[in-house]
């Protein structure tokens, strides 16, 4: 569990096929996704901002998957 900043109405209604849904909030269902079969991920907040906890560890989540 974390903060992370949605500053938006945006909203992810349903993960796609091969997703598995791996965040929720009370503001969104789909908050985040993923289909590590094909190297995908999604996330439906804003982690580069100061708001949001962790944010810089999940970019460099995502580089070090770029990377490999």
């Amino acid at each position: 569990e974390t903060r992370v900043w949605a500053s938006h109405a945006d909203e992810v209604k349903a993960v796609p096929e091969g997703f598995a849904h791996t965040a929720t909030s009370d503001v969104c269902d789909v908050e985040a996704m993923s289909d590590p079969d094909r190297d995908l991920y999604g996330v439906q907040w804003h982690p580069e901002v100061a708001h949001t906890e962790r944010g810089e560890e999940v970019f460099e989540n995502f580089i070090a998957r770029c990377r490999s």
